[in-house]
C-alpha cells in the first residue's frame, strides 16, 4: 500500500543542513508558513490534512519540517525545545525568509509555540490546531483517548517499552499495514474512523507512518 504525492515539491539542497540535516518538503506558493507535524509523524502529516485548492485560494506556501530522528531529519540527541526554534531560525535564513507564519499541530504545537515566543520579529501569526498540552496536566486524560494518553506516559515512564512500541509500529507499518490500519482505526476519534477507510486517506496514512519511523527508535 502506497500513495505518491504529486503536490510535493523537495526543498532545494541549500536548506538541508549537513550534518546534520533538516529535511522538509514545500507546497503552494504566496505567504510562508512552517508547519509543525505531531507524533509519531513526519512532515507528511500535513498532506493528510491539506486542501490543495484551498491552499492555492490563499496564497500560502507551506513548508513541512520533519524533527529530527523523524521522516528524513538526521537524529540528536539532547534535544530541547530552544534547539527547534534555532533549527527554524536557521532554516529560514537559507530560504531568506524574513518573516513567516506557524501552525501547530498536535504534539507539534508547542514547537510552533516556542518559535513565537523566541522569534517573535518574524513571526506574522501562530495557529495551533488540537493543540497538545503537558501531559502530566490532571485534566487531560479527560480529553484524549486511553491508549493515547498511555503511549505518552511511557516515553518517561517506561522508555524501554516506549521504544518497543515504536519498534513494533515500525514493522507494522512496513510488513503489514492492514493490520496497522486496523489498530489505529479502533483507537481514532469518530471523525477520523469516517475518513481512513477512504483509499487515498489510508495509502497516505501508512506513508505517513512509514517515513515516522523509518529511522528507528534510538537504543
Amino acid at each position: 500500500m502506497s500513495t505518491s504525492w504529486p503536490w510535493i515539491l523537495p526543498l532545494a539542497s541549500r536548506c538541508q543542513t549537513a550534518p546534520p540535516r533538516l529535511h522538509g518538503s514545500r507546497t503552494g506558493a504566496g505567504a510562508p508558513v512552517l508547519y509543525c507535524h505531531g507524533t509519531p509523524a513526519s512532515k507528511h502529516n500535513w498532506y493528510l490534512n491539506h486542501d490543495p485548492a484551498l491552499l492555492a485560494a490563499l496564497g500560502l506556501r507551506v513548508y513541512a519540517l520533519d524533527r529530527p530522528g523523524l521522516g528524513g531529519s538526521d537524529f540528536q540527541a539532547n534535544r530541547t525545545l530552544a534547539d527547534w526554534v534555532a533549527d527554524v531560525e536557521n532554516f529560514a535564513d537559507s530560504l531568506g525568509l524574513e518573516r513567516f507564519a506557524l501552525l501547530g499541530y498536535s504534539c507539534g504545537s508547542p514547537y510552533a509555540l516556542a518559535c513565537a515566543l523566541h522569534l517573535e520579529e518574524r513571526v506574522t501569526g501562530t495557529t495551533l490546531v488540537s493543540g497538545m498540552v503537558d501531559y502530566t496536566w490532571p485534566e487531560l486524560a479527560s480529553y484524549l483517548l486511553p491508549q493515547s494518553f498511555e503511549v505518552l506516559k511511557l516515553a518517561t515512564a517506561n522508555p524501554r517499552a516506549s521504544r518497543l512500541i515504536y519498534r513494533l509500529m515500525r514493522l507494522s507499518a512496513r510488513y503489514a499495514p492492514a493490520m496497522m490500519i486496523r489498530q489505529a482505526h479502533a483507537t481514532m476519534p469518530v471523525a477520523d474512523r469516517e475518513v481512513l477507510p477512504e483509499p487515498a486517506v489510508r495509502g497516505a496514512f501508512v506513508a505517513m507512518l512509514n517515513e515516522t519511523v523509518a529511522q528507528g527508535p534510538t537504543p
